[in-house]
């Protein structure tokens, strides 16, 4: 344990294997995100995962139960290739879905369609361009 630090990357980068046993709890779940980016091999309970559209076994390994969670971190330290392979797979995950220019798609998405239902036909003509 450190405490605070001003960044968390270096302690990521020399972990083996990225460690997630949240049981309750809400909001975005950013330290699976950021692990992911740096290509690391996730375990998570089903609850530090919500949200994020990952398939066990490919992207992280998933473990509701202490047991499940032993063997899932047991199982990746054992394998420096199916950690290179999941964390190659998560880091592509947020490439795809989470980088800002997906995340502008997805934003701008949203305020058209609000856009679009609150305004007359004959404004949004006008206001879009069409």
């Amino acid at each position: 344990m450190t405490g605070t630090v001003a960044d968390v990357r270096p302690f990521v980068q020399r972990a083996s294997v990225f460690v997630v046993p949240l049981q309750t709890g809400g909001g975005t779940r950013l330290k699976i995100l950021e692990a992911f980016s740096m290509g690391k091999a996730v375990v998570s309970t089903s609850k530090g995962a919500e949200g994020i559209p990952v398939e066990h076994g490919h992207q992280i390994l998933i473990a509701d139960s202490p047991s499940e969670f032993a063997a899932a971190i047991q199982e990746l330290l054992a394998s420096p290739e199916k950690r290179a392979t999941m964390g190659r797979a998560a880091r592509q995950l947020v490439e795809e879905q989470f980088d800002w220019k997906s995340v502008q798609k997805i934003v701008h998405h949203g305020y058209q369609q609000m856009f679009d239902a609150r305004l007359p036909l004959d404004r949004k003509r006008v206001l879009i361009g069409k």
